[in-house]
Parts: structure tokens; sequence; C-alpha cells
């Protein structure tokens, strides 16, 4: 159902009434999905993982400190993660898993972290070598409304990207769609 709310958000045929029955049906299944588990969204913990994403301890040079995941937002049910280069979010094909973190700060009050067909609650993935936001549910209720406003068009994303060589002088911004 999402993939065809995307299809028809992205053809401009979005019919806000199936955009709020889908809304009320997400909102049905998941919140069924987290009685389920056990999730009071009231008694969901906040993490502490605040300040700056530079750790002087974990660094194999003491001049060469490596970068770590923080926290910059931590909502009742959401929160958004800065990753930095050379982290994964979930794959496990290196050590440094966002999903680790994540686990980490939670001490397992928050199941979606453990379900794989939910993406254990992040809403996409960054490549490797890239560092930004990711955006993260606490509950499958917050996920699959994040996931409903993704679909829908809702959530706007913003890239920076560092290039390499000469830029013509008159040029000042790219501005183009990413599909």
């Amino acid at each position: 159902l999402l993939g065809v709310m995307w299809a028809s958000n992205f053809a401009a045929l979005l019919r806000q009434d199936f955009h709020r029955a889908m809304r009320r049906s997400l909102k049905s299944i998941a919140k069924s999905m987290d009685d389920a588990s056990g999730v009071d969204l009231r008694e969901v913990k906040k993490s502490t993982a605040r300040g700056p994403a530079v750790s002087l301890e974990d660094s194999d040079e003491t001049d060469k400190p490596r970068k770590t995941p923080s926290v910059v937002l931590d909502m009742t049910d959401r929160l958004v993660i800065m990753k930095p280069p050379d982290w994964e979010v979930f794959d496990q094909n290196i050590d440094l898993q966002v999903l680790t973190f994540s686990r980490n700060l939670c001490d397992d009050s928050w199941p979606i972290l453990q379900d794989p067909s939910r993406q254990y609650g992040f809403l996409h993935r960054l490549d490797v070598p890239s560092s930004g936001l990711l955006l993260a549910a606490k509950s499958y209720e917050a996920f699959h409304d994040l996931k409903l406003q993704m679909n829908a068009g809702e959530v706007d994303r913003d890239y920076v990207v560092l290039c390499h060589g000469w830029i013509p002088r008159g040029a000042c911004k790219l501005a183009a769609r990413v599909h």
C-alpha cells in the first residue's frame, strides 16, 4: 500500500481521502504491533547520547579522533542520529554499526530495533563513506507514520556534495531532483 501511495504521489495523483484512510489503517496496524511488543510510548526511554560526534577515547591514534554517531534530536517516539563516515546503518558488513549504537541507547526498550522487516526502525540508509542525518523510529507507530510521510512526499531531504575539480565561474547552485 505504501508503494501505491508513493506512485500516486509521484504521479501527482495522491488523493487526500486515500491519504487519510492510509494514515488511519497504518496507525491501527502499528498500534497493535506496539501493544503486542509491550511498547508504551509514555515509558519509552529518551537517549543520553548528546553532544559532539567525536570521541578521543575510541581513536586508534590520539591525534586523530574517530567519529561516533550522536543523537541530534530525541523525541518521545522517534529520533535523528548523526551518522559519521565509515559507519554502516545496519547491514553487518563492517564492525561500526549505527544499529549497535542505537541498541546501546535504549537498553532494549525499543522492540523495533530487533525487527529486520521494519529496517530496525531506520527510515533510510546512507552509504558507509558518507555522513548525514538518519531518521529512526522507537516504535512501530512512529515507523509507519514516518514511512507514510515519506511516501506521501511530506519529508524533504537536502543533500550537500563535495566535488573535486573546477567549477565554472557563473555556477553557484545546482538544483536537481534525485530519483
